[in-house]
């Protein structure tokens, strides 16, 4: 008997990943609009360090 051997992704289709982190994203622009409320202009500068941070990381 064959062993059959999976790899992830179990789920086909499109890419679950990039619909899932759009939507993490699209989630988080009413926080940052509250912080921003709340806390003032200084979470945008936070925001804008993580997010460039994050990108020169990745790459």
């Amino acid at each position: 008997m064959p062993i059959f051997r999976l790899s992830p992704p179990f789920l086909a289709g499109a890419n679950r990943v990039t619909l899932q982190m759009l939507q993490v994203l699209l989630a988080l622009i009413p926080a940052v609009i509250a912080m921003t409320f709340y806390f003032g202009p200084g979470v945008l500068i936070n925001v804008t360090l993580a997010v460039s941070v994050a990108l020169i990381t990745e790459a």
